[in-house]
């Protein structure tokens, strides 16, 4: 597995966004269409930026999301906008789009936002065939998909070879699921994953670095390898005023996860 990081959490521009993962050692990132306007870029100035990218021995792991693909009354927009963040993967090399399918609103029934999100994830999936890129799924605490039994409703209902996932287990632990249980009931279908913490609390959860949290690293990393995962942990720190210094505590401690756990 290969040590990755979401580098719009720093803030910062690319070139200093990309001279810091060479130097801390993180080889590859996940790109935030938003993340320094990227989404707006020509198609040739995506695809440069990626070669770019890969001239200097890094790698772009994914594209993140973001729109509601669960409010009937906006999905067909976010649809829209949706295949945008598709061809800027594709664009960059990467080929997949990681992202929440966001929250029932109020008002919304359940029922109503199911059907409105299958339909809306398939739509997704049959525009990511035809341009050669994947959609992975990611739990979130608050959205209609937020932990492994929701994960594989979504994935048996679209039934489509595009469709993944995004295995974020700070999410799942913060949605009141057990991270390393509802890994191994979707492992078989992670494209890629989040290497995040969340600490439950008696008035919800937080974030943490990692290894400050809930989450059984050693234990996640061995489900991930038993069903043959070995992309990318890519580490998200979201809720830090240390982003950067988070980041390299966090990719030593993931070294040395990946180094004991070889078996």
């Amino acid at each position: 597995m290969r040590i990755g990081a979401r580098t719009v959490c720093l803030r910062w521009g690319w070139d200093r966004t990309l001279a810091f993962c060479r130097e801390a050692g993180i080889v590859g990132f996940q790109v935030a269409p938003k993340e320094n306007g990227i989404v707006d870029w020509s198609a040739a100035e995506q695809r440069e930026f990626g070669e770019r990218v890969r001239s200097m021995g890094l790698e772009i792991s994914a594209t993140s999301g973001g729109p509601n693909l669960v409010d009937p009354r906006v999905a067909d927009a976010s649809v829209e906008m949706f295949k945008r963040f598709l061809d800027l993967a594709v664009n960059l090399g990467a080929g997949l789009v990681c992202a929440e399918v966001k929250a029932v609103p109020e008002g919304v029934a359940m029922a109503d936002a199911w059907t409105r999100c299958v339909a809306s994830v398939k739509a997704v999936c049959e525009y990511a065939a035809d341009i050669g890129a994947r959609y992975a799924v990611e739990p979130g605490p608050h959205c209609l998909v937020k932990d492994g039994a929701t994960i594989m409703r979504l994935i048996e209902s679209v039934d489509h070879p595009c469709l993944g996932v995004n295995y974020d287990p700070a999410n799942v632990n913060s949605a009141g699921a057990d991270p390393v249980a509802d890994a191994r009931l979707v492992a078989s279908h992670i494209f890629h994953t989040h290497a995040k913490d969340s600490l439950r609390t008696d008035d919800g959860w937080k974030e943490t670095v990692l290894g400050g949290g809930d989450v059984d690293f050693d234990a996640l990393v061995r489900v991930y390898r038993e069903a043959g995962y070995d992309g990318w942990l890519c580490i998200e720190r979201e809720a830090s005023d240390e982003t950067a210094d988070d980041l390299r505590r966090s990719r030593a401690f993931l070294a040395d996860v990946l180094s004991r756990t070889t078996t």
